[in-house]
C-alpha cells in the first residue's frame, strides 16, 4: 500500500501534462489525490495541521476584503482558496503516512527524476533523427522545458552531491537539462554548484564558484537565445518599456509591470487571492510597446509568469513577506537533512522566479516535504540531546 502511495503520487507529481479541459484544467493529480486521500482515510486518520487553518482564514479574510473593494471576485478567489488547501492538505497527509521517511520519499523522487530523463532523452532523439525538428527542446513528458527543469533540479543537485556514487544519473540528468534550452534550468544549475558544499563561504569554493560563472557566461556568449532574453529583460525592466523585446520578456515584463501598480494601490495586501488575471486586464493595455504584442496581450496573465510576481499580486508585501519567512524558518542546515532542504530551496528559486500557478503537481509536494524534512531534523536533534 505503501508503494502505490508513493508511486502514484509521483506519477501525479510528474503528469503535468495529463490535463481534461472542461473550463477547467482537471489534471492527473488531482483523480491522483481523490483516491489516495480514500486510502489514508481508510487507514489511518485524516489530520489538519492549525497552521493550514491560518492560512485558510488568511486567504479567506484577503480575499473577502478585495471582492468588497472592487477588485476581485468570488469565483477567482473561491477557486484559489479551494484549491490551495485541499493540496495542501493531501499532501500534509501524505508525509504523515511517511512520517520519519522524508529521506526514502526523496531518494525515490529522485529515481524518478533518472527515468522521466532517460524517456526525454528518448524523445528528443526521435524528434532530431526521425522528425528533423532541430529547433526542438527536451522537456520529457511534462508541459514545456522550464517546467521540466524546474521539477528536476532538486533531483541534480541530489545526484551531483553523491557524485562517485551517482555518475551516470548525473550524466544522463545534467545532458536532459542542457537540451531542455531553459535558462532558468541554466541558473538553477549554477546555483546547485553555488551551494554545492555545506559551508557555502569557503575558500576552496572559489574554484566552484569561478567554474560556474565561466559555464554562465559560455552560455550568454554561445547561446543566441539566452543572450536575446537576459537583454531584453535588462533593457525593458529599466522603463518598463517592451518595445521590440521577445515573447519571453513580454510576460515576465508585463507581469511585472502589473504586479508594480497592483502595489502603488495595495502594497499590504494586494488586490486579493487569484486577482493577477483581473488586475492584468485593468493595466495592460498602458504598458509602453504593448501594442506590439496585441496578438496575445494576456500572455501567462493567468499566473504572472513568475510566482513572487503573483503572491504579491495577489496577496501583497505581507504574503510576500510570509513566503520568505516560512522558507527561512524552515531551512535546515543539520547533518544529511541539508542536502534536501537545498535541493528543494533550488525549486523555490525556480518557482518563485518563472511560473506563477498555485496548483502546479510538483509544488506541495516540495513545500510538505520541506517542511517534514526540517521536523525530523529537530527530531534528531532532540533525540541526541537526550541521549546526552
Amino acid at each position: 500500500m505503501k508503494k502505490f502511495l508513493l508511486y502514484s503520487t509521483l506519477v501525479g507529481v510528474f503528469g503535468e501534462a495529463a490535463i481534461i479541459n472542461f473550463g477547467v484544467d482537471l489534471k492527473l493529480l488531482y483523480l491522483v489525490v481523490l483516491i489516495n486521500f480514500f486510502i489514508i482515510g481508510y487507514t489511518r486518520s485524516i489530520f489538519f495541521h492549525r497552521f493550514q487553518l491560518y492560512v485558510f482564514l488568511f486567504l479567506v479574510f484577503s480575499g473577502a476584503i478585495s471582492i468588497l473593494n472592487g477588485t476581485n471576485d468570488f469565483s477567482h478567489a473561491a477557486e484559489q482558496v479551494i484549491g490551495i488547501n485541499v493540496l495542501g492538505l493531501y499532501f500534509y497527509n501524505f508525509f504523515l503516512y511517511f512520517n520519519g521517511q522524508v529521506k526514502y520519499v526523496f531518494q525515490t523522487y529522485a529515481r524518478f527524476v533518472f527515468y522521466l530523463a532517460i524517456i526525454g532523452l528518448i524523445i528528443f532523439i526521435y524528434k532530431i533523427v526521425i522528425v528533423h525538428d532541430f529547433e526542438f527542446r527536451l522537456f520529457s513528458v511534462l508541459l514545456e522545458p522550464a517546467h521540466y527543469a524546474g521539477a528536476i533540479l532538486p533531483g541534480f543537485y541530489y545526484y551531483i552531491k553523491d557524485y562517485n556514487r551517482y555518475k551516470k544519473e548525473v550524466f544522463v540528468v545534467t545532458i536532459s537539462l542542457l537540451l531542455a534550452g531553459s535558462s532558468i534550468g541554466y541558473l538553477g544549475i549554477l546555483i546547485a554548484f553555488f551551494i554545492y558544499n555545506k559551508k557555502v563561504f569557503q575558500i576552496k569554493n572559489v574554484i566552484i564558484y569561478s567554474a560556474a560563472i565561466l559555464i554562465g557566461l559560455c552560455l550568454y556568449f554561445t547561446m543566441d537565445s539566452v543572450r536575446m532574453r537576459v537583454d531584453d529583460t535588462f533593457k525593458s525592466s529599466s522603463n518598463f518599456d517592451v518595445s521590440g523585446a521577445n515573447w519571453s520578456t513580454y510576460a515576465l515584463i508585463s507581469n511585472l509591470y502589473i504586479t508594480y501598480n497592483v502595489l502603488e494601490n495595495n502594497i499590504i495586501l494586494g488586490n486579493g487571492i487569484g486577482s493577477h488575471q483581473i488586475s492584468h486586464k485593468k493595466y495592460i493595455s498602458t504598458l509602453v510597446g504593448g501594442d506590439e504584442f496585441s496578438l496575445i496581450p494576456d500572455l501567462n496573465s493567468k499566473d504572472a509568469n513568475s510566482l513572487m510576481l503573483r503572491i504579491l499580486s495577489d496577496m501583497g508585501l505581507l504574503g510576500g513577506f510570509i513566503v520568505i519567512s516560512l522558507i527561512v524558518k524552515y531551512y535546515t542546515n543539520a547533518n544529511q537533512y541539508y542536502v534536501i532542504s537545498r535541493a528543494i530551496l533550488i525549486y523555490f528559486f525556480y518557482k518563485l522566479l518563472r511560473e506563477g500557478h498555485y496548483f502546479s503537481p510538483e509544488m506541495y509536494f516540495f513545500v510538505l516535504m520541506f517542511y517534514f524534512n526540517f521536523k525530523e531534523s529537530k527530531t534528531e536533534e532532540a533525540l541526541g540531546e537526550r541521549i546526552i
